[in-house]
């Protein structure tokens, strides 16, 4: 009772008017007029390299079987495979069966093999309709059903004449491949009106020529999906985020920082030091190569609207000019303020540190000084790129994160990027911290800027984890009121609105899920547009209230106080949402050893029965899903059609039925209509000889059901035979989407012919193959080690444990520039697993684990894992069998060069 009534007593902001602003909407030029109009409603997301695909090979459970058009209805998102019949359309009906205002439709969109968009459009609430599609560029295709906005609405989905099923399979090509584009027409469905779509990920030097070329090509994509799309969009790049940026600067002369002692741990040996940030070389490398190129695109494509700025160098010692750390006293700005000041330049000589000019400064009280000084260069520097950039194109916006610090640094760029018709955007952290709409911060920042004479447009950021969806006086109501009585929000992470959730938090115990946050959103914005329209209405979002969490995030440990009211919940990752009783279909992969049935209704009042049957039709076990539990239901596997009964109970709502499978599998409504993965014979499963030396497929070349990779970053060059694959170690690898073959192995040998460029550092593993993330489910990952030892290392995953348990061989060394055949045998039963390693053909030793392991269902990668320990070397020969190779057939693999 007395937390109750200390959150009921929390202040809440209500305020009817704008009572400063920084940004001039009176003079606005006419491509810049929507920021007054419509207010900035906008989202920054990161996750923006786009993979090719590679298709999924699919057949029909029953070959020759004339489909029933038996419906489904679902809640939410989907992933619909269909594989049409030779020369006949794809054809499927909708019908909205019920939706949660303001977004009151069902979406969908249809993707080619390729990932390409070829017809989407929308139902509204009520309606059914029936649609045609002709094929274009390759089956199967996938449906995207309720994506984005409409991820609440409930819809009746019946495919027609073809085999189809939901895809339940975990798949990274939805979020890695060119479907990822469709994520701006959610956006623009939802009501934003500018994307920032940050592309530090693109792994690509920009310093020469043909570098700056390749990179523009690699970005370009997003700029033609958001003319397709007709949203708005801005290419964020950063001052110094990754290696390629790093790189870029070449021989920019260097800085001269002093260590702030609230900011430790960035002044390291070996990492770079930031240039000297007055320096025109610098920001021509580092902005104004790429720049230029974004604002050729906007010229020919209304909706790249600009380009905005990181200025958080990660990947260097001083993490920002924009930090207390980034200040610079090197012998151009320190010089440069002694030859204003009219004194003598031999302070230089005499005053080698960057500490020891600061204490200089001090003690001759010329601080103030100084920042002014390097304030006015700043601004100076800001013009210059600036009119570069509107040499170009006139109309490019530029944003710039966390201006709202105020620093020398931050001032200038302000006051140089800004023009009297065209505002520098500011993207604010400050607010996303649990600040929010903050009346008066927001008058003392628009206002500072202000009187600068610098034309601000404040757009503020939320984040997520504070501003919740459980109330709409969360982040619906801080939207608002930072988009109408301010001057525009920003949502992020951007990239939690694409991807799925793993954990939910619990706000004084209401949950907020994905779905959640993107109807606060649609909310936020349909009111933000009535309210434009209708100056001085009321509104329901007129409150924003403070949440009382704030400060309580402890972001580097990873958790919240034990005050705070939030709680972890960790729900089960469910695919298919049924919305209504139904009988499904599903074929579980070759080699499973179980089936795992996990139901989860949330909510209150909410449920069903579930009844699997196996493939003779005899019951093989039950359950009972109750409201926001999850139960699962675990019984041996069997080749062969299994059914799922999913049946209503007498007296509870049948709203949201989340089901998962593990392993994961393909579901339809009947025999007739389901799709399966072919399936591998036993033996060699996998040959990778990579001897294409050129294009971006890696061909399976193990049998007739073959798993192709997808080179993601690499170069072709000579290997040990025909050609290899090699990795830079900072990007790229091979994936290869689903292998169901190779899933849920309890034994396997693993090969392949290595050569290393560099020993691995501490932190950065060379991968070999990976199979699934390093978390308590199913995986491995077989990589050479930290120093000093380099040994070979078989991590393995499963649910008892968080990061792995690894079998290794003794300690190695490694002759870089030298191929080393490796290979790894694994066996694992009910209480044991082994591993053994050998090199070039001998043994290296076994170790052993007294607990079972298997292969897992994930995607295979080779040569990197997830985001990170990328191989700097190359691979070749890579070899999987579905059995343990005896010592002479690993020596004899060795021997075949």
């Amino acid at each position: 009772m007395m937390r109750t009534k200390a959150i009921m007593s929390l202040a809440v902001v209500t305020v009817l008017t704008c009572l400063a602003s920084a940004a001039d909407f009176e003079h606005l030029r006419p491509a810049a007029r929507w920021l007054g109009s419509e207010r900035l409603k906008g989202i920054l997301f990161h996750h923006t390299n786009i993979q090719p695909v590679e298709p999924l090979q699919l057949t029909a459970a029953q070959e020759g079987a004339v489909p029933a058009p038996a419906p489904v209805v679902l809640r939410g998102e989907h992933f619909v495979l269909i594989a049409p019949q030779p020369g006949r359309p794809i054809r499927f009906r909708l019908k909205t069966v019920t939706v949660r205002e303001p977004f009151e439709s069902t979406s969908y969109a249809v993707f080619n093999a390729a990932g390409e968009d070829i017809g989407h459009g929308l139902v509204p609430a009520g309606e059914k309709r029936a649609f045609t599609v002709e094929p274009r560029g390759g089956g199967p295709y996938v449906l995207v059903l309720n994506s984005g906005p409409a991820s609440s609405t409930v819809s009746e989905l019946a495919v027609l004449d073809s085999p189809w099923a939901v895809d339940t399979r975990p798949k990274p090509s939805y979020r890695d491949g060119p479907m990822r584009y469709h994520f701006l027409r959610d956006l623009k469905l939802g009501g934003f009106n500018l994307a920032m779509v940050d592309v530090e990920y693109a792994s690509q030097e920009f310093l020469s020529d043909e570098g700056l070329r390749k990179w523009t090509e690699l970005v370009r994509g997003w700029g033609e999906a958001a003319r397709r799309y007709e949203m708005r969009m801005l290419y964020a790049i950063d001052l110094g985020g990754t290696a390629p940026e790093v790189e870029s600067w070449g021989d920019s002369p260097k800085g001269l920082y002093v260590e702030d002692p609230n900011d430790k741990g960035h002044f390291q040996p070996d990492v770079p030091v930031a240039p000297c940030p007055l320096q025109k070389i610098y920001w021509e490398r580092i902005l104004l190569r790429r720049g230029r190129e974004i604002a050729r695109m906007a010229c020919d494509n209304p909706y790249v609207a600009g380009i905005g700025i990181d200025p958080e160098t990660y990947a260097c010692h001083v993490y920002g000019h924009y930090k207390p750390g980034g200040t610079c006293y090197c012998d151009y700005c320190l010089g440069g303020f002694l030859r204003k000041q009219k004194l003598p330049q031999s302070t230089l000589k005499e005053l080698a540190t960057g500490e020891e000019r600061l204490q200089w400064l001090r003690k001759q009280k010329l601080t103030p000084q100084y920042d002014a000084y390097l304030e006015d260069e700043m601004r100076q520097v800001a013009v210059w790129c600036r009119e570069e950039l509107h040499r170009v194109n006139p109309d490019v916006l530029l944003c710039v994160y966390v201006l709202e610090i105020g620093n020398w640094f931050c001032r200038g760029l302000a006051q140089g990027l800004s023009t009297p018709d065209l505002p520098v955007i500011n993207f604010c952290e400050h607010t996303y911290y649990g600040v929010g709409y903050d009346r008066p911060w927001l008058d003392k920042t628009m206002t500072r800027f202000k009187d600068l004479g610098a034309n601000f447009l404040q757009g503020s950021a939320l984040w997520d984890l504070y501003f919740p969806s459980t109330k709409p006086g969360y982040m619906a109501a801080h939207a608002y009121n930072l988009a109408v009585r301010a001057e525009g929000w920003w949502y992020w992470p951007g990239d939690r609105l694409y991807d799925d959730w793993r954990n939910v938090l619990a706000y004084d115990g209401q949950p907020a899920r994905k779905a959640d946050s993107w109807h606060a959103a649609v909310l936020a914005h349909a009111e933000i547009d009535r309210t434009m329209q209708q100056p001085g209405r009321t509104s329901p979002l007129d409150t924003a209230e403070k949440v009382a969490w704030r400060g309580k995030y402890r972001e580097r440990e990873g958790g919240w106080t034990a005050d705070s009211g939030v709680t972890l919940r960790k729900e089960p990752q469910v695919r298919l949402h049924l919305a209504q009783a139904t009988r499904l279909c599903f074929v579980p992969p070759q080699r499973a050893q179980s089936i795992e049935v996990t139901g989860f209704a949330p909510g209150d009042d909410n449920g069903a029965d579930l009844l699997l049957l196996d493939p003779s039709g005899k019951p093989a076990g039950q359950m009972q899903v109750n409201a926001d539990q999850a139960e699962t239901l675990s019984v041996a596997a069997g080749a062969g059609v299994w059914t799922l009964d999913v049946k209503s109970r007498p007296g509870v709502d049948f709203r949201d039925v989340g089901l998962a499978l593990k392993p994961a599998a393909l579901i339809s409504t009947s025999q007739e209509s389901l799709l399966v993965s072919p399936t591998k014979q036993p033996g060699l499963v996998a040959y990778w000889p990579m001897d294409e030396g050129r294009g971006e497929t890696v061909a399976d070349t193990s049998q007739k059901v073959a798993y192709h990779g997808v080179l993601r970053g690499g170069q072709w060059m000579p290997g040990v035979k025909g050609t290899a694959l090699a990795f830079d170690g900072r990007g790229g690898g091979v994936s290869v989407p689903g292998a169901e073959s190779l899933h849920g192995l309890t034994q396997f040998t693993l090969s392949a012919w290595v050569r290393l460029e560099s020993l691995p550092a501490r932190g950065n593993g060379a991968t070999l193959i990976n199979k699934g993330p390093e978390a308590p489910v199913q995986h491995f990952w077989w990589w050479i080690g930290y120093p000093p030892d380099h040994r070979l290392i078989l991590e393995l995953g499963n649910q008892q444990h968080q990061y792995g348990r690894s079998l290794h061989s003794p300690a190695l060394t490694w002759e870089p520039g030298r191929w080393y055949h490796v290979a790894v045998v694994f066996q694992s039963d009910d209480k044991q697993t082994t591993a053994t390693h050998y090199r070039d053909g001998q043994a290296l030793g076994t170790q052993t684990a007294d607990e079972p392991f298997h292969s897992g269902d994930h995607d295979f990668l080779l040569g990197a894992y997830g985001g990170l320990h990328f191989l700097n070397g190359a691979l070749d020969e890579v070899k999987i069998w579905d059995r343990t190779l005896t010592p002479d057939e690993i020596n004899s693999e060795a021997r075949r060069r």
